[in-house]
């Protein structure tokens, strides 16, 4: 997957990313450290949603009773996200333009197909294209 980075204010601080038409807040984890990439297209990048603070179980499947599948940012680069999970073991949710490793841990594959509520308490974009 790639990315149109549309500025950053440095490694490890706040980007504005384009990910397959939508505009999102991530973590800079693709500039050099103590630098900053130039806008325009990062290849092979890799999202990745880090929960500090989860929601209960409860509140997770609970919390997206219209079936919606999109993120919501709050602020920062923390979402509400509203998706439909995909895989467990571990956890993938269906955003709609995006798939995340993201929720609590479980095993059990009854979970496959439900909808669910994830708050991402940081949504931070790495990428494998070296070039400053």
């Amino acid at each position: 997957m790639n990315a149109l980075l549309i500025q950053t204010e440095g490694f490890a601080l706040a980007a504005e990313v384009e990910i397959n038409g939508h505009r999102l807040i991530v973590m800079d984890q693709f500039s050099p450290p103590g630098g900053k990439r130039g806008a325009g297209v990062l290849q092979d990048v890799r999202l990745s949603a880090d929960e500090f603070a989860p929601l209960t179980w409860e509140a997770v499947f609970s919390g997206n009773p219209n079936a919606e599948k999109r993120l919501t940012h709050v602020t920062g680069w923390t979402y509400l996200g509203y998706g439909q999970v995909v895989q467990v073991d571990p956890m993938i949710v269906d955003f709609g333009f995006l798939q995340l490793e993201v929720g609590p841990r479980t095993h059990d594959r009854r979970c496959v197909g439900e909808f669910v509520k994830i708050k991402i308490d940081r949504l931070s974009l790495s990428s494998s294209d070296n070039e400053s």
